[in-house]
């Protein structure tokens, strides 16, 4: 089945009893056309309702092909289809005064409202470019129908209480919907055109559809002799009336009219089935073929689909049988011929690929894991079901998958848990890109950059809003390179169409995106500025970046050029005709300059700067008045002059003495004419003048009519001589005998990046000796390979000696080494990751020299040195005495011992740390009875320890929290001076929030890396602290955890609220927000008022940075609304007693305000008409009283 994901085979089990090969055949009839096949996008439950609508002109469709069944339908194009439909459209109605209805809705609009059916969102506003969703369009269709129901008992839990109960009441009661679901109407979502369209169908007045008969099996039905014969259950089904009977005409094989089947006797009937509404529309036929068998046939009782290609068939003796097909099934209706048991059948297979589809879709949903254990692992398994969900969606797009709300939450939670991972690495990946940017920003900075920017960037790709915390880092860094390049970079070879950036510094791998390029033209309030699309190119070298864009010719302005935001440069042009005309007349006049002919309004091709003077002859001699024609002249010239210097170095061994060619005259044809070969002055070597004439001699003996026919071949020529000429120079470096000759040899062929001596005590010119006569190369590039090699190898084994043994003299070896070769020309790129491993060196060596040279005062600042990172290093005099003594018992044994890592220095510290901490450990079980706590504090505050932040006060707390450990592990002890600090630490934390200080809160979060608290503003964190303490449990937290746990709490609920409210796009929405918050003054407020509230909550340009900021809107809109809702009660003097719960509404509201929120609000009204209330009241209470005492 086209439809199948390659994974789709191996989701599908199969268990056959017994295999035969068969093959499927397509059906052969197609199913029947509909008026609505134009539309490609109507399924069968919609075709009769858009079939209606279209052909009542009540609504079009969006294209011939698309009726926009699953579109959304917006509030105006609803009020037209009513007004059509329900024929209200009324041309002498008032203007409705809806200023945003286009002139197409000005009817419909005008003609429902004066009908009662539209009010619209104010007095002004229809909202008619709005979607409308399911509660509106009830509202509307009630009006325009005039629908009421006997009950507004409902089953829909989103209706009931709304404004919407009655109109969705009288829809239901009318058969106009069931609603979304058994409990939902769905009334705050949009209504999709198919529906509506639904809805209108099902109001029209007559019933023109028939209802239609279904069965889901073979209409082809083989009975075994003597057998019990089951009738089919058919199933009908109508757009109005349910529960119709089905009628059933039961024909023999003589087409006569029988009761029954009767089994005993073999042959053929057949079964018609048809039913008829109540309008009389009569369903089309539905047709069975019953074959009952001969006595020793079996007959088939049913034939199953497994999957798409496996059939199973089950015989009438009950005997089961598994088909595996050739091809899978299509479909519909499928042919599948068999053997079995030496007879041929053939049975037809109704495949439901949609029920199919949606069922392997459900039974693969069923064995993802629970939410709770979902792991990373799982990725592949949901994308899997992701594929077979997709699959069933799109034979169905309406298909209703049990599971499917589950699955898209596993989806959405592994979503979640992805992004973090991907966004935790992303973001380390970018701190650390950000942090390995050099200190010192040079121009050999930018690969650092570029890559520090693209892991930033990708971290910004994942979450926009993301905060890296160093990103000012790399925007200080890359604006600092900026400036740099602005300061070596200037413009030059402009023409209409291109022009070149050159640095006087090497900068390779610059793109595009490096730059923006701007055309400015006009001025004052003429001027314009337009973006220039373009690419960029680079020469070999990266010091000339080429900018090519589209064709200027007659522009005049200015091009503007920044690099990363910063101005690399600006020049003016002009290309107009005028200028142009200027440029061909300043040729053709007076003598021809290089600066004439390269004038960028003229673009000439193949200038070469060599040949002015040829150009200026062959210009004065032509007729040159446009670009084109000086192109030519310039073309002719070039031509010419070639052909001149190849004739001159042709003719070069011709003289009229015939005396044999020198070396010297043909080195002069060369150097006479090289500019028209295309060679550079240094080209031409004098030195090579010999091999030159050799190599040409060799040529006219190979062929004496020889001769050079191009500059390009010339250009090879000499080039070609000049290489082998220095490849023969590698034999001088090979048969060097000694070093200097080896320099020497070096010097000749410039072989670069040569050490002259020794340093770092390698003797460089002597390890290159020995590495030659190793190597013995035969070319110069693999002669400074040997070099390179020599290079990489001393200074990698001087790096590895001062790793393995970190001593102040292996680490200047080493500095030394990496110095020459920067000196001589090696880039800081090569050993910059060296740099990097002795930087880091640099404390352990200074360690390792205060070792070597027993001093304790150097090793005291070594020690403490904090770019060191140890950790529990105790700096009072008695414990450095002790590191200083261990120290000392480790040289007695080994006086050459230095540390060859910091991991071993901190072994030593904990080692030595063990007997300070032995006190602690030990306190409470030495203690006296009733001492436990102040012995323990007593070893704490040991002066041994240098302990920071030990607290007299928290003397218990200590001890309790001690306690813990001891319960949790009755083996406990702390095996670090760190561990005992970070529980010092963490016990001030605890004891500091149940004393209610909130300000600990940052660093309790910091330190357990609370990301979700750090995160949040300085305004969040502050209401969140006050979360936590007051959610304080009583008697105090009883550990950090617990406290932690609070923290992750609130912060949590506090994002959850705040977000509720700034991500609410209704006035329900915020209204639950608000409602969440527990905010009593909007609490005390009636429905409405409430309603009132969170939609000018809701009309707040940009979201709330705190929820206090949410809580003072929400104040000041209520503190308005109770003024409103007591300036509408009754004047003074009109109240009833039916006014008393509006009354005592207000008086509700008001009293939930404070103090200072009441002195806004007048009650003098309020006051008033509570004790006409009173009085009537008490009227009311007498005369009651009076009655009474009548009837006794």
């Amino acid at each position: 089945m086209a439809y199948q994901p390659k994974s789709y085979k191996k989701f599908v089990a199969t268990a056959a009893t017994a295999t035969l090969v068969a093959s499927a055949v397509a059906p052969s009839a197609l199913a029947d056309e509909v008026s609505t096949a134009a539309f490609t996008d109507v399924a069968s439950q919609y075709e009769t309702a858009v079939e209606y609508v279209v052909s009542n002109n009540i609504a079009k469709g969006f294209s011939d092909t698309q009726f926009g069944v699953n579109a959304q339908i917006k509030r105006g194009d609803a009020a037209v289809m009513i007004a059509q439909a329900a024929g209200l459209m009324n041309e002498d109605a008032p203007v409705s005064g809806f200023s945003d209805v286009p002139e197409r809705g000005q009817l419909a609009v005008n003609s429902l409202k004066a009908a009662g059916v539209v009010n619209g969102k104010s007095a002004t506003e229809f909202d008619f470019h709005s979607p409308i969703t399911r509660g509106e369009a009830a509202l509307m269709l009630s009006r325009a129908y005039e629908l009421t129901a006997e009950t507004a008992d409902i089953p829909f839990t989103d209706v009931i209480g709304t404004r919407y109960d009655d109109a969705v009441a009288a829809l239901v009661e009318n058969e106009v919907t069931d609603g979304i679901s058994a409990t939902q109407f769905g009334t705050y979502q949009n209504i999709k055109r198919g529906d509506f369209a639904r809805f209108l169908y099902r109001l029209a007045e007559e019933d023109t559809e028939a209802p239609k008969l279904s069965y889901d099996g073979d209409k082809t039905i083989e009975v075994a002799f003597g057998s019990d014969f089951v009738f089919p259950v058919i199933v009908a089904e109508d757009n109005v009336d349910e529960n119709l009977t089905v009628d059933s005409v039961i024909e023999n094989g003589a087409g006569e009219e029988v009761d029954e089947i009767d089994t005993e006797v073999p042959g053929t009937y057949t079964i018609t089935f048809s039913a008829t509404d109540a309008a009389g529309n009569v369903s089309e036929d539905l047709v069975f073929t019953v074959v009952v068998n001969e006595e020793d046939v079996f007959g088939i009782q049913s034939v199953e689909y497994a999957d798409a290609d496996t059939v199973v068939v089950t015989f009438t003796n009950g005997e089961t049988f598994t088909i595996e097909l050739d091809e899978d099934l299509v479909d519909g209706e499928n042919e599948v011929t068999f053997e079995f048991d030496g007879n041929e059948y053939t049975v037809t297979v109704d495949f439901d690929e949609v029920a199919y589809a949606e069922e392997v879709a459900e039974n693969f949903i069923a064995e993802l894991p629970a939410l709770e254990d979902l792991t990373l692992e799982d990725a592949e398994a949901i994308a899997n079901v992701r594929e077979l969900v997709d699959i069933a969606l799109d034979l169905n797009e309406e298909a209703e998958i049990e599971g499917l709300d589950a699955f898209v939450e596993l989806e959405e939670a592994l979503a979640a848990l992805q992004y973090e991972t991907n966004f935790e690495a992303a973001l380390e990946a970018a701190l650390a890109a950000i942090a390995d940017l050099p200190e010192d920003i040079t121009l050999e900075s930018i690969d650092a950059l570029d890559a520090a920017r693209e892991a930033a960037d990708a971290v910004y790709a994942l979450d926009a809003d993301a905060e890296i915390g160093t990103i000012t880092v790399l925007d200080d860094a890359e604006d600092e390179y900026a400036d740099l390049v602005v300061a070596v970079a200037n413009v030059t070879d402009v023409s209409t169409s291109s022009f070149q950036i050159t640095l006087n510094t090497a900068i390779k791998g610059l793109v595009a995106d490096d730059f923006d390029v701007t055309l400015v033209t006009g001025s004052g309030d003429d001027e314009e500025s337009e973006a220039l699309d373009f690419e960029v190119s680079s020469n070999a070298a990266g010091t000339v970046y080429t900018f090519s864009h589209a064709d200027l010719a007659g522009e005049q302005g200015t091009i503007n050029v920044d690099f990363w935001e910063t101005d690399l440069g600006e020049f003016p042009i002009n290309y107009t005709a005028t200028a142009l005309q200027a440029a061909i007349t300043a040729i053709n006049t007076g003598t021809v300059t290089l600066d004439e002919l390269q004038a960028p309004v003229l673009n000439l091709q193949n200038v070469n700067p060599e040949f002015v003077s040829f150009y200026q002859t062959e210009i004065g001699e032509s007729f040159t008045n446009t670009v084109e024609l000086i192109q030519a002249a310039i073309d002719r010239a070039n031509v010419e002059e070639v052909e001149n210097a190849l004739e001159a170095l042709n003719d070069a061994d011709v003289s009229e003495d015939e005396t044999a060619l020198t070396a010297a005259e043909f080195l002069a044809a060369l150097t006479d004419n090289r500019i028209a070969f295309g060679l550079d002055a240094d080209e031409v070597i004098s030195g090579n003048a010999n091999a030159y004439l050799a190599a040409y001699l060799e040529l006219v003996e190979e062929d004496e009519d020889f001769e050079f026919t191009s500059a390009q071949e010339v250009a090879e020529f000499v080039l070609a001589v000049n290489a082998d000429a220095l490849e023969g120079l590698v034999t001088d470096v090979n048969a060097a005998t000694g070093q200097d000759d080896l320099l020497d040899a070096f010097e000749a062929i410039n072989i670069e990046n040569v050490i002259e001596g020794t340093v770092g005590g390698v003797e460089f010119p002597f390890e290159y000796f020995l590495a030659i006569q190793s190597a013995n190369p035969s070319t110069i590039a693999e002669v400074q390979e040997v070099v390179e090699a020599v290079n990489l190898e001393e200074v990698t084994a001087a790096v590895a000696e001062t790793v393995a043994v970190p001593t102040v003299e292996n680490l200047g070896d080493a500095r030394a080494i990496i110095a020459a070769l920067l000196e001589v020309g090696v880039e800081a790129e090569v050993v910059s990751g060296f740099t990097e491993e002795l930087d880091a060196l640099e404390e352990l060596v200074a360690v390792n020299t205060a070792v070597q040279a027993d001093e304790f005062a150097g090793l005291q600042t070594a020690l403490t040195n904090t770019d060191l990172g140890l950790e529990g290093v105790i700096t009072t005099s008695d414990a450095l005495t002790a590191y200083q003594t261990a120290l000392e018992n480790i040289l007695e044994s080994d006086e050459d011992f230095v540390f060859s890592s910091v991991t071993e220095i901190q072994e030593l510290i904990n080692e030595v740390n063990l007997t300070f901490i032995e006190a602690v450990n030990t306190a409470v079980a030495d203690a006296d009875e009733g001492e436990e706590a102040s012995d323990f504090f007593t070893a704490l505050a040991a002066e041994a320890l240098n302990l920071t932040g030990e607290n007299s006060e928290n003397t218990g707390a200590y001890y309790a929290q001690y306690e813990l450990l001891l319960e949790a592990d009755e083996d406990f002890e702390f095996a670090t001076v760190q561990e005992i600090q970070s529980f010092v630490t963490e016990v001030n934390q605890l004891v500091a929030v149940n004393a209610e200080d909130s300000s600990v809160l940052l660093q309790v979060a910091i330190d357990n890396d609370v990301t979700t608290y750090q995160n949040l503003t300085g305004d969040q964190r502050t209401e969140v602290a006050e979360l936590v303490i007051d959610a304080t449990p009583e008697g105090g937290f009883s550990t950090l955890a617990e406290v932690i746990e609070a923290i992750e709490e609130q912060t949590s609920s506090y994002v959850t609220l705040l977000a509720n409210v700034n991500n609410a796009d209704e006035i329900v929405e915020v209204d639950a927000a608000l409602e969440a918050l527990e905010i009593p003054e909007y609490d005390a407020l009636p429905a409405g008022e409430q309603l009132d509230v969170a939609e000018a909550i809701l009309a707040i340009e940009g979201d709330f940075a705190t929820i206090d900021a949410v809580e003072t809107a929400v104040l000041t809109e209520t503190v308005e609304a109770i003024a409103t809702l007591i300036a509408e009660l009754p004047e003074a003097g009109t109240v009833t007693l039916a006014d008393a719960a509006e009354i005592e509404a207000a008086r509700d509201a008001y009293d939930a305000l404070t103090d200072a929120q009441q002195e806004l609000v007048d009650d003098t009204v309020l006051v008033t008409l509570e004790m006409e209330l009173a009085d009537l009241q008490a009227l009311e209470a007498a005369l009651a009283a009076i009655l009474a005492g009548e009837a006794e």
